[in-house]
C-alpha cells in the first residue's frame, strides 16, 4: 500500500485523460528524439523539475537504434516533493484496459542498471485503475529487483479485473542510479488447458445457426437496455454461444432460450405466431421515474467522447447540456428571515417521458458566497393542463436578492402564467404581488420578454422562450419555453416491445425500455454460466482461434448493419454475413483474416473504414517513398542510403508483378472518391508489411536500364516521410510557411505573438492538421460560416428511430493581420477534419488553394473494439456547408491546380512552394 501511495504522489500532476493510449505504442523506444522522453511514455513533470531525467539513449541499446534511460543523477536530501520516498522516479505508459479485462497480462523488458549507491534499485510495476480513477490492482517487482549492470530480462504479471479502465505499466528507480530498458512487451498469458479451434469448414447446420445468432446478438448486445446484462463478459457470451452452435447445432434454439432466462430475462425467442406482452407500471412518484434505454451516438464506442458515445440513458432525464430557463432578480433586501412562497400556473406539452417544468429560487446574501436554494423538483409540473405549483423558501439574514427561474426540462414545451410572490412574517401575509411581467403581457423592443432574461447557454442547449398568444391561463399571453425539435433525441415508448425476425421460424422480442425495478437479478444468478470447454476463465481469444474469428465477423456485421451512415438492403447484408463466416472459418493467417474483415467494410462505400488488430499492428515499411507521376511510379525519397536505389528511379514491378496491376487490384477491392487518393493508398499498402519481410523491386534508372533490388521492411513508418520545412519558417521577407499538421492553435498563437507584421502566410494542409478552423479568425474582418456536423443517434435497432446531434458554429472575426495574403497547400492527403477547414476557406474565399483535389473524405470516424484485439473505424457523421449541401464524398478543388506530374520536382513541397512564391510576387 505504501508503494501505491508513492506512485500516486509521483503521478499526481499528470493529466490522466490526455495520456491514455488506445493501444500500447513505442514499446521498443524507437520513436522520438534522442535526449527526450520517448513518444507514448509519460515522465511526470514534477520529477523533471526535481532534476530527474528520462530520455531516449542511442549509445547503450539491447536491440535496434535506441533504448530508454531513467536517471537519478543526485541523491536528493530534500524529500518534501515525494512523500515517503527519498529518491524515486518513474517512467510509464498508460493504455486503455478494455482488451485486457478478465485476463492475466505480462509486462516484460530487457533492462540493466548502473548502481551509484548500495540501496539503489529498479523494478517493473503495473497499476490498474477503474473509471472512478481508483487503483484496483497494484503489482511491483520488488521480489525481482533490477540491479545488474548487464542486459537481462525482467517481467511482472497482474490479473486485470472486469471493471478495469486504465492499465499503467512502467519502471521505478529508487536511489542514485541509471536504469536502461529496451524491447519491452505487454502480452496476455493464457490459462492452462486452453485450446484454440483450428481453421475448418463450417457444416450446413452451422451457417444458418450462426446467422440466426448473429442477428439475435446484435439486438441484444447493442439495444437490450440492462446494466446487469452489460456487466456480463460479452466476449465469453460470444464464445459460449458459438461453442454451443458448433458442438450441438440441433439444440441451438433451446440452448439460447435457456441462456436468455439467466442473462436477459425480459428477452424472448418466439415462434412466428406466438404472442407476448410486456407489463409496465406507470410511475407514481418522482423516485419511480428511472427507466433505461440504449442510446448510441455515431457508433458503439467503448470509451465515450462528446461526439461519439454509447450508453444506457434514463428516459426521464434530459439529453440536453442544460435546462431551458428564463430568470429575473427580485429585490429582497427588507425581508430577512421571511418565508416566501413563489407560485405559477404551469402546463407541460411534453414530447419525451421526462418532460417537466419547475420553479427555482436562489437567494444571495450581502458580502457572502453562501446561498439558499429551493425548487419543486419533488412535485414538478407534468400534465398538459393548467395547474398551480409553488415553491417555499426562507430568506436568510442579510439577504439582498432572490433569483427566480422558470425552468423546463426535456422535450416539447412548457407554459407559465401568473407568477406571484407571497411574503409571510410568521403566519401573517405581509405582501403579495405579481412579479414584474409575471403575466407576460408586456414585450420590449429587441427583447422577446420584458423583465426576464435567458442565458446564451440555454439557447446553445436548444431551447427558446417567448410570449405565446395561443396557450394562456389568463390575459392575452403566457410564457412558452420550448425545445428544438431538430435536435430532439427520440426514445421508444414506455412498454414498447421490439420484435424482429431472426430466421424463418423464430422472432426475437425484448422491451426497448426497462424500468429500474426490473433490473434486479436474482440472488442465485449463476456466475459460472458461461463455462466453455477448452476456454477456461481468463482465456485470451486471438485470431488463431476459429470461434474468435467467427465472433469478430458477427460483431463487425452488426456494426455495419445497425450503425452505417448509409442504408444497406437486408438481402445484401445477409449475403455478406454468410460469405464472411465461410471465409473466416478457414482463414489460416492474419493476412487472410484481415482481408475478410476489410472486404466486409467495402459495403459501406467508405474509404476511411478500416479494421486492424493491435497484436498484429503493421508498423514497418520499405525504407523509401514512391509516388505516381502521370504514367510512372517514381521513387521520390530514399530513407536507407545503403540501398542501390536513387530518387528518380522508376518502379515497374514488385515481386514480379507490374505495379500498374497491383494498383488496379487494389482499386477493384476499394471504394474511392478521388483517384489520386486511391493510388496513394495502394502504394502505401505495397510499402507496409510485417517487420523484416522482403520484396523484390524492379527499378529502371534514368538511362532506362532495369535492375532488381531486394528490400526489407525494416523502417518504422514513423521514420518514413517526405522532407518538409520546419513547422514554421520564413520563406521570404515577411512570408511565413506554417505546417498545420505539426502545429497546434496555442503554439501558433505563441509564434504569432512575436510576428507583428506579415505579408503572407503559406499554410500546409496536406495530412491531418493539428490546428482548428478558429485560426482563420486572425485573418478575418467579419464572421465566417463554419461546417455543420450531424451525428446520428440510434435508440432502436435497424435505424428504426433516428435522431441527431448537431454541432455547428461560425468563426468570429478577430482580424490581427490586415492585407496579409494567404495561400493554402492541399492534395489527396488532405482528409477528414482538414477538408472541413479547406471547405470553409474555399467558401469564404479567404485565400488561394494550391495543389490537387482533396481526398473527398470529410468527417471523422468512430473507433470501436471487437474481440481478440481487433478494432474497426468507420465514418460516423455527416457534414454540411452553410447552404445545407452535403459535403461527404466531395473533394475540395484547388484554385490553382498543380498535380504531382512534373518529375523535375521529386519533392512535391518544393513545387508547391515555388508556385506559392510566384503567385505572391505577381
Amino acid at each position: 500500500m505504501k508503494k501505491l501511495i508513492i506512485i500516486s504522489i509521483l503521478l499526481a500532476t499528470v493529466n490522466v485523460y490526455s495520456n491514455i493510449l488506445y493501444q500500447p505504442e513505442n514499446l521498443n523506444f524507437e520513436q522520438g528524439r534522442p535526449g527526450f522522453v520517448p513518444d507514448g511514455w509519460v515522465f511526470p513533470s514534477k520529477l523533471a523539475s526535481a532534476g530527474y531525467i528520462a530520455f531516449i539513449e542511442h549509445k547503450t541499446v539491447y536491440e535496434g537504434r535506441y533504448s530508454m534511460a531513467l536517471d537519478n543523477p543526485h541523491y536528493n536530501a530534500d524529500t518534501s516533493f515525494v512523500e515517503g520516498s527519498p529518491n524515486m522516479s518513474t517512467l510509464y505508459q498508460s493504455v486503455d484496459a478494455y482488451p485486457f479485462r478478465n485476463k492475466t497480462v505480462r509486462f516484460s523488458a530487457w533492462v540493466k542498471c548502473n548502481i551509484g549507491e548500495p540501496d539503489a534499485k529498479g523494478e517493473l510495476w503495473i497499476v490498474v485503475r477503474n473509471e472512478k480513477k481508483e487503483s484496483i490492482v497494484a503489482e511491483y517487482g520488488e521480489d525481482d529487483l533490477i540491479k545488474d549492470s548487464v542486459w537481462h530480462k525482467k517481467e511482472i504479471t497482474a490479473f486485470i479485473p472486469s471493471d478495469a479502465d486504465e492499465l499503467r505499466f512502467g519502471f521505478l528507480l529508487n536511489g542514485k542510479a541509471r536504469l536502461w530498458a529496451d524491447a519491452t512487451s505487454i502480452d496476455i498469458i493464457n490459462p492452462e488447458g486452453y485450446v484454440d479451434l483450428p481453421p475448418q469448414n463450417l457444416s450446413e447446420k452451422d451457417i444458418p445457426n450462426l446467422v440466426t445468432f448473429a442477428k439475435l446478438y446484435g439486438y441484444l448486445h447493442h439495444f437490450y437496455p440492462s446494466h446487469n446484462f452489460r456487466s456480463i463478459d460479452q466476449e465469453r457470451l460470444l464464445l459460449y454461444s458459438i461453442s454451443k452452435i458448433l458442438d450441438n447445432p440441433d439444440n441451438f434454439v433451446p440452448d439460447m432460450k435457456a441462456l436468455l432466462k439467466d442473462i436477459a430475462p425480459h428477452a424472448n425467442i418466439l415462434k412466428k405466431n406466438e404472442e407476448i406482452t410486456y407489463s409496465y407500471r406507470t410511475p407514481t412518484s418522482i423516485q419511480d421515474r428511472i427507466a433505461y434505454v440504449a442510446e448510441i451516438a455515431g457508433g458503439p464506442v467503448v470509451k465515450n467522447s462528446p461526439a461519439f458515445y454509447s450508453m444506457l440513458r434514463n428516459v426521464y432525464s434530459t439529453t440536453r447540456s442544460r435546462e431551458g430557463s428564463v430568470f429575473q432578480n427580485i429585490d429582497m433586501i427588507k425581508y430577512d428571515n421571511r418565508r416566501v412562497v413563489v407560485s405559477a400556473m404551469i402546463k407541460v406539452d411534453g414530447k419525451s417521458p421526462g418532460s417537466n417544468a419547475q420553479i427555482w429560487c436562489k437567494t444571495e446574501i450581502i458580502n457572502s458566497q453562501d446561498y439558499t436554494f429551493a425548487t419543486n423538483v419533488e412535485n414538478p409540473a407534468l400534465d398538459n393542463e393548467w395547474n398551480k405549483y409553488s415553491v417555499e423558501i426562507t430568506m436568510p439574514t442579510d439577504v439582498y436578492n432572490m433569483r427566480l427561474a422558470l425552468v423546463f426540462l426535456g422535450e416539447g414545451a412548457a407554459y407559465f402564467d401568473d407568477v406571484t410572490v407571497q411574503i409571510f412574517d410568521g403566519e401573517k401575509l405581509e405582501k403579495e404581488f405579481i412579479v414584474p411581467n409575471g403575466d407576460f403581457e408586456k414585450s420590449a423592443t429587441g427583447n422577446t420578454l420584458n423583465s426576464w432574461e435567458m442565458e446564451p447557454a440555454v439557447l446553445a442547449a436548444g431551447y427558446v422562450a417567448g410570449r405565446d398568444p395561443n396557450t394562456k391561463f389568463a390575459g392575452s399571453f403566457s410564457l412558452r419555453i420550448s425545445s428544438d425539435t431538430e435536435t430532439m433525441v427520440k426514445f421508444p415508448d414506455m412498454g414498447e416491445l421490439a420484435r424482429f425476425p431472426i430466421n424463418e421460424q423464430y422472432d426475437f422480442a425484448f422491451p426497448l425500455v426497462i424500468p429500474f425495478e426490473k433490473e434486479q437479478l436474482p440472488e442465485d444468478f449463476p456466475k459460472n454460466i458461461l463455462e466453455i470447454s477448452g476456454k477456461p476463465f481468463g482465456y485470451n481469444p486471438t485470431i488463431s482461434d476459429q470461434s474468435t474469428r467467427l465472433a469478430t465477423v458477427i460483431q463487425l456485421w452488426n456494426i455495419i448493419k445497425h450503425f452505417s451512415i448509409i442504408r444497406i438492403g437486408a438481402p445484401e447484408l445477409e449475403n455478406l454475413l454468410i460469405q464472411s463466416l465461410k471465409s473466416v472459418s478457414t482463414a489460416n493467417s492474419y493476412e487472410e483474416f484481415s482481408n475478410v474483415m476489410n472486404n466486409m467494410l467495402q459495403i459501406l462505400n467508405d474509404p476511411r473504414a478500416i479494421a486492424w488488430n493491435q497484436f498484429f499492428d503493421l508498423k514497418y515499411g520499405l525504407p523509401l517513398i514512391f509516388h505516381k507521376f502521370e504514367n510512372d511510379v517514381i521513387v521520390t525519397t530514399v530513407i536507407d542510403e545503403s540501398l542501390d536505389i536513387t530518387a528518380g528511379d522508376v518502379l515497374t514491378h514488385v515481386d514480379g508483378i507490374p505495379i500498374s496491376d497491383l494498383i488496379k487490384e487494389y482499386e477493384s477491392r476499394h471504394y474511392f472518391v478521388n483517384q489520386r487518393y486511391l493510388v496513394m493508398r495502394a502504394l502505401a499498402n505495397i510499402r507496409i508489411g510485417e517487420r523484416d519481410s522482403k520484396s523484390t523491386l524492379t527499378l529502371k534508372n534514368k538511362e532506362g536500364k532495369s535492375r532488381d533490388v531486394s528490400v526489407s521492411r525494416n523502417a518504422l513508418l514513423y521514420d518514413i516521410y517526405e522532407p518538409r520545412p520546419e513547422p514554421i519558417v520564413e520563406l521570404d521577407s515577411l512570408v511565413y510557411y506554417v505546417d498545420m499538421t505539426q502545429m497546434s492553435d496555442n503554439y501558433f498563437k505563441r509564434i504569432t505573438d512575436q510576428i507583428t507584421e506579415a505579408k503572407a502566410f503559406v499554410f500546409d494542409m496536406r495530412g491531418h492538421i493539428g490546428m482548428s478552423e478558429h485560426v482563420l479568425s486572425l485573418f478575418a474582418d467579419k464572421d465566417l460560416s463554419g461546417v455543420r456536423w450531424e451525428i446520428p443517434i440510434y435508440t432502436m435497432p435497424e435505424k428504426q428511430l433516428l435522431s441527431k446531434n448537431i454541432y455547428s458554429g461560425g468563426i468570429t472575426g478577430r482580424q490581427k493581420y490586415s492585407d496579409t495574403k494567404l495561400i493554402f497547400l492541399i492534395d489527396e492527403s488532405t482528409i477528414g477534419y482538414t477538408e472541413a477547414v479547406a471547405h470553409i476557406i474555399k467558401e469564404s474565399q479567404m485565400g488561394t488553394l494550391i495543389g490537387a483535389p482533396t481526398a473527398g473524405l470529410i468527417g471523422e470516424t468512430f473507433t470501436t473494439r471487437l474481440i481478440g484485439g481487433t478494432s474497426v473505424a468507420m465514418t460516423g457523421m455527416k457534414a454540411f456547408n452553410s447552404n445545407n449541401s452535403l459535403l461527404n464524398g466531395k473533394s475540395v478543388q484547388p484554385d490553382v491546380l498543380l498535380p504531382r506530374n512534373n518529375n523535375k520536382f521529386l519533392n512535391y513541397t518544393e513545387l508547391l512552394l515555388e508556385k506559392a512564391l510566384e503567385l505572391l510576387k505577381n
